[in-house]
């Protein structure tokens, strides 16, 4: 009779995974510009809207080459903002200059690193993206030729974007570039929607890692022959 219980628990193990693999992760970029106020936050959606996380970016101010960036980030469970915990840091050049020599160094250390992002990057879909910019320079000459250098901008970005990240069926990049005539303004929207499941990114996860792997392993076979 245990037999049974076992089988039954391991069949019933077997269809929660696999439920769960196959749901999809849903992200939601944001960025917003207005005047002299950001907003940058990331909303991820996992296990059918039971887990709900948002990682929030609400203040991004400039401190002057010697100083850097003061970034103020909050994260919180979507089910509870009550609970959101706050963090504040200063980005400074050292810090960021740290940063991009670590990432050198690990993509030297993981074979055809770029060819593994281009693929894992082709496994996602866009389900929706927006752009909208409003923009004001005071005169409606000045103001006609940057709507139109932004138009051009914005359109090359997409498509360049687009290029590697496939668009969901019926999806179209919805943008607009709004003149403000006799003002002085600047304020731009970006929303990005992002889906993938779960199972497919946790092998994209596994391949990096295998990746890793298998270079360390080379490189400490290499380093005792040379020992040798």
């Amino acid at each position: 009779m245990s037999i049974w219980w076992l089988v039954g628990g391991l069949l019933l193990f077997a269809a929660a995974a696999g439920v769960v693999l196959a749901s999809r992760l849903r992200i939601k970029l944001y960025l917003s510009r207005q005047e002299k106020n950001d907003d940058l936050y990331m909303e991820i959606h996992a296990l059918f809207g039971l887990v709900k996380r948002k990682v929030q970016v609400p203040k991004i101010a400039f401190k002057g080459w010697e100083k850097g960036w003061d970034i103020k980030t909050k994260s919180m469970n979507v089910h509870q903002p009550e609970k959101a915990e706050g963090n504040k840091e200063l980005l400074t050049r050292e810090k960021i200059r740290d940063w991009f020599d670590r990432f050198a160094s690990f993509i030297e250390n993981v074979p055809d690193y770029f060819g593994w992002l281009k693929e894992t990057i082709a496994k996602f879909r866009c389900t929706g993206f927006s752009w909208n910019t409003h923009i004001g320079l005071g005169d409606a000459p000045e103001t006609a030729m940057s709507v139109g250098a932004v138009w051009a901008i914005q359109s090359s970005l997409c498509g360049g974007m687009f290029h590697y990240l496939p668009l969901a069926e019926g999806t179209r990049p919805q943008l607009a570039v709004v003149p403000q005539y006799n003002e002085l303004t600047f304020t731009t929207e970006v929303v990005c929607r992002l889906e993938i499941r779960v199972g497919t990114l946790l092998v994209a996860g596994m391949t990096l890692a295998n990746r890793l792997l298998r270079m360390r392993k080379e490189q400490a076979r290499q380093g005792s022959l040379t020992e040798a």
